[in-house]
């Protein structure tokens, strides 16, 4: 997913390959490449977590329960 936004981003600003000189727009487009674009993914990320809506009380229950689990006697079908 990662290399295609990549292509994507460099596709729509231009870039050429095989050792052309790249225009003043494309050279934007690779700096956004590598900083905006994953800047932006990672506070959607973060912006993810933080608003999960999980407390201590939560994972101490979803423990318990997977502890219970593991130790639960399955009967033969």
């Amino acid at each position: 997913m990662g290399g295609g936004l990549l292509a994507y981003t460099l596709a729509l600003t231009g870039y050429r390959s095989g050792g052309v000189a790249q225009s003043e727009e494309t050279l934007d487009g690779i700096l956004m490449a590598q900083s905006l674009v994953p800047a932006g993914i990672g506070l959607v990320g973060a912006l993810a977590f933080l608003l999960y809506p999980i407390s201590g009380e939560v994972a101490r229950e979803a423990s318990r329960r997977l502890a219970e689990r593991r130790t639960a006697v399955v009967e033969p079908a």
